[in-house]
Protein backbone atom coordinates (compact mmCIF):
# COMPACT_ATOMS: atom_id res chain seq x y z
CA UNK A 1 0.00 0.00 0.00
CA UNK A 2 1.46 3.73 -0.72
CA UNK A 3 1.33 5.45 1.80
CA UNK A 4 3.38 8.70 0.44
CA UNK A 5 6.85 9.95 1.03
CA UNK A 6 8.41 10.33 4.04
CA UNK A 7 7.61 13.82 5.37
CA UNK A 8 11.49 13.32 6.85
CA UNK A 9 12.88 12.88 3.90
CA UNK A 10 11.15 15.91 1.68
CA UNK A 11 13.15 18.47 0.83
CA UNK A 12 11.77 22.57 0.13
CA UNK A 13 12.36 23.23 -3.30
CA UNK A 14 13.25 26.48 -2.68
CA UNK A 15 16.27 25.14 0.10
CA UNK A 16 17.53 23.49 -3.19
CA UNK A 17 17.18 25.00 -6.40
CA UNK A 18 17.44 23.23 -9.58
CA UNK A 19 20.80 23.38 -11.33
CA UNK A 20 20.66 25.32 -14.03
CA UNK A 21 20.79 23.04 -17.33
CA UNK A 22 21.82 23.86 -20.76
CA UNK A 23 18.54 22.95 -23.22
CA UNK A 24 20.14 19.97 -25.09
CA UNK A 25 20.69 18.60 -21.52
CA UNK A 26 17.58 18.53 -19.92
CA UNK A 27 15.71 17.41 -22.72
CA UNK A 28 17.73 14.31 -22.81
CA UNK A 29 17.07 13.61 -19.40
CA UNK A 30 13.38 14.18 -20.14
CA UNK A 31 14.10 11.82 -23.01
CA UNK A 32 15.38 8.83 -20.83
CA UNK A 33 13.34 9.42 -17.92
CA UNK A 34 11.20 6.12 -16.89
CA UNK A 35 8.22 8.89 -15.42
CA UNK A 36 5.85 10.54 -17.22
CA UNK A 37 6.07 14.38 -17.45
CA UNK A 38 3.89 16.75 -18.98
CA UNK A 39 3.64 20.52 -18.62
CA UNK A 40 0.34 21.54 -19.00
CA UNK A 41 -0.58 25.37 -19.07
CA UNK A 42 -3.57 26.67 -17.58
CA UNK A 43 -6.59 28.20 -19.33
CA UNK A 44 -8.40 30.95 -17.29
CA UNK A 45 -11.93 31.63 -18.01
CA UNK A 46 -13.52 34.83 -18.76
CA UNK A 47 -12.71 36.14 -15.19
CA UNK A 48 -8.92 35.94 -15.87
CA UNK A 49 -8.51 34.15 -12.64
CA UNK A 50 -10.49 30.39 -12.56
CA UNK A 51 -8.74 27.89 -14.29
CA UNK A 52 -11.13 26.33 -16.40
CA UNK A 53 -9.10 23.56 -18.48
CA UNK A 54 -5.46 23.03 -19.58
CA UNK A 55 -3.44 22.81 -22.94
CA UNK A 56 -0.53 19.80 -23.43
CA UNK A 57 2.43 21.88 -24.23
CA UNK A 58 5.02 19.15 -23.91
CA UNK A 59 5.02 15.08 -23.05
CA UNK A 60 7.99 13.28 -22.52
CA UNK A 61 8.25 9.98 -24.12
CA UNK A 62 7.06 7.86 -21.03
CA UNK A 63 4.17 10.61 -20.60
CA UNK A 64 4.10 9.64 -24.64
CA UNK A 65 3.34 6.25 -23.66
CA UNK A 66 0.29 7.26 -21.03
CA UNK A 67 -1.80 9.50 -23.05
CA UNK A 68 -0.64 9.07 -26.80
CA UNK A 69 2.31 9.41 -29.46
CA UNK A 70 2.42 13.06 -29.73
CA UNK A 71 4.67 15.67 -27.72
CA UNK A 72 2.18 17.96 -28.07
CA UNK A 73 -1.47 16.93 -28.29
CA UNK A 74 -4.09 19.32 -29.46
CA UNK A 75 -6.71 18.17 -27.03
CA UNK A 76 -7.21 19.68 -23.99
CA UNK A 77 -7.23 18.65 -20.53
CA UNK A 78 -10.49 18.54 -20.10
CA UNK A 79 -11.04 16.85 -23.27
CA UNK A 80 -8.62 13.94 -22.65
CA UNK A 81 -10.39 13.43 -19.09
CA UNK A 82 -14.06 14.40 -19.55
CA UNK A 83 -15.02 13.59 -15.68
CA UNK A 84 -11.74 15.11 -14.56
CA UNK A 85 -14.11 17.02 -11.86
CA UNK A 86 -15.57 14.27 -10.46
CA UNK A 87 -13.17 11.67 -10.14
CA UNK A 88 -10.81 14.56 -8.41
CA UNK A 89 -8.13 14.37 -10.91
CA UNK A 90 -8.88 18.65 -11.69
CA UNK A 91 -7.94 19.13 -8.24
CA UNK A 92 -4.42 19.80 -9.24
CA UNK A 93 -5.42 23.27 -10.30
CA UNK A 94 -5.55 24.52 -6.76
CA UNK A 95 -1.68 24.76 -6.86
CA UNK A 96 -2.75 27.77 -9.42
CA UNK A 97 -4.73 29.42 -6.31
CA UNK A 98 -2.01 28.51 -3.51
CA UNK A 99 1.02 28.93 -5.37
CA UNK A 100 1.91 25.80 -3.13
CA UNK A 101 3.45 22.58 -4.99
CA UNK A 102 1.18 20.02 -4.12
CA UNK A 103 0.63 15.80 -4.42
CA UNK A 104 -2.31 13.48 -5.22
CA UNK A 105 -3.48 10.04 -5.24
CA UNK A 106 -6.10 9.87 -7.39
CA UNK A 107 -7.95 7.22 -9.16
CA UNK A 108 -9.20 8.42 -12.21
CA UNK A 109 -11.26 6.06 -15.29
CA UNK A 110 -10.09 6.84 -18.44
CA UNK A 111 -11.17 4.96 -22.11
CA UNK A 112 -13.20 2.77 -19.55
CA UNK A 113 -10.34 1.76 -17.94
CA UNK A 114 -9.40 2.38 -14.10
CA UNK A 115 -5.94 4.13 -13.22
CA UNK A 116 -4.43 4.78 -10.42
CA UNK A 117 -2.30 7.94 -10.29
CA UNK A 118 0.51 9.65 -8.48
CA UNK A 119 0.78 13.25 -9.37
CA UNK A 120 2.79 15.87 -8.12
CA UNK A 121 1.94 19.59 -9.79
CA UNK A 122 3.39 23.14 -9.24
CA UNK A 123 2.71 26.77 -10.58
CA UNK A 124 5.82 28.18 -12.46
CA UNK A 125 6.30 31.79 -13.18
CA UNK A 126 6.25 33.12 -16.59
CA UNK A 127 9.09 35.50 -15.68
Amino acid sequence: MFTGPDPQLSFPASQYPPPPLPSSELHALLAVSFTGLALWRPRYGPDGAAVTDFACEYLNPAGQQMLGPLERPEQTFLTLYSNARENGLFACCRVFATGKPDRFDVHALADGRGNYWHLAARSCSES
